[in-house]
C-alpha cells in the first residue's frame, strides 16, 4: 500500500476525514490528477525494506507490505489517538496522521492542488472538537 491509496480511501466514503477533504474542494479526481503530477515531477515514495521476519508475519496475519511513507502515516495517526486521548482509532485520525508526512505524496498532492493542508489540520481537529495543540 503506497500513501495515496491511503489518501483515495479516505474520500471513498462518509466520514469525518471525507469531509475535511471536500470542504477544501478536494475530490477523488483532483487527487488523481494531483498525485499524477507530483509523481511526474520526480516525488518518489521510497520502498520499505521488509526483511524475512516481517514478511512472514505480514503472510500470517493477511496484511499487506507498506512504503515507509505509509508506515508513517499509519504510526502518526495512533500517535494521534494517543495524544488527543481517544479511545478509538477512526478516518479523522487517519487523515491527521496522512498530514504528518510533510515529504510525502500526499500532502504534496493536496499541496499542488491549492490545499493549505495546515488549515485542513485544524478543520480535522476542530471537527473532532479538539483545539490546535
Amino acid at each position: 500500500m503506497e500513501i495515496p491509496h491511503i489518501l483515495l480511501a479516505l474520500l471513498a466514503g462518509p466520514n469525518l476525514a471525507r469531509r475535511a477533504l471536500v470542504s477544501h474542494g478536494v475530490t477523488r479526481e483532483s487527487v488523481e490528477a494531483a498525485v499524477l503530477r507530483v509523481v511526474v515531477a520526480g516525488v518518489r515514495e521510497e520502498r520499505h525494506e521488509i526483511d524475512l521476519n516481517l514478511a512472514s508475519l505480514c503472510a500470517q496475519s493477511g496484511s499487506v507490505p507498506s512504503s515507509r511513507q505509509a508506515v508513517k502515516a499509519w504510526c502518526g495517526a495512533i500517535d494521534e489517538v494517543q495524544r488527543l486521548g481517544h479511545n478509538v482509532a477512526h478516518w479523522g485520525h487517519a487523515l491527521l496522521g496522512l498530514l504528518l508526512v510533510t515529504d510525502g505524496i500526499a500532502v504534496a498532492a493536496l499541496r499542488s492542488a491549492g490545499v493549505d493542508t495546515d488549515s485542513l489540520r485544524d478543520n480535522v481537529l476542530a471537527e473532532m472538537g479538539q483545539a490546535h495543540k
